[in-house]
């Protein structure tokens, strides 16, 4: 895998905690382990809200359907 070098600023609180807990050549692995799941649960989100959205705009939705799309998954037809 190829690597490129950044320059970026982090909170000093972000930055005390990375060097108690990681290695001084552990942490841009752990830097690129943290962010690839921040991309995974941010893509399984948009797929959960395309999903969500995709249902609610379907014109065969019956009382039954309503229900649960309301209970199950928390989303009423006046929230967004």
């Amino acid at each position: 895998m190829s690597a490129v070098r950044m320059n970026i600023t982090l909170p000093l609180e972000v930055v005390k905690t990375l060097k108690r807990s990681v290695k001084p050549r552990e942490r841009s692995a752990v830097i690129a382990e943290a962010l690839k799941l921040y991309f995974r649960r941010q893509s399984e989100a948009d797929f959960v809200r395309q999903l969500i959205e995709d249902y609610k705009s379907s014109s065969e939705l019956g009382p039954e359907d309503r229900e649960w799309l309301d209970s199950d998954l928390g989303v009423g037809p006046n929230e967004d």
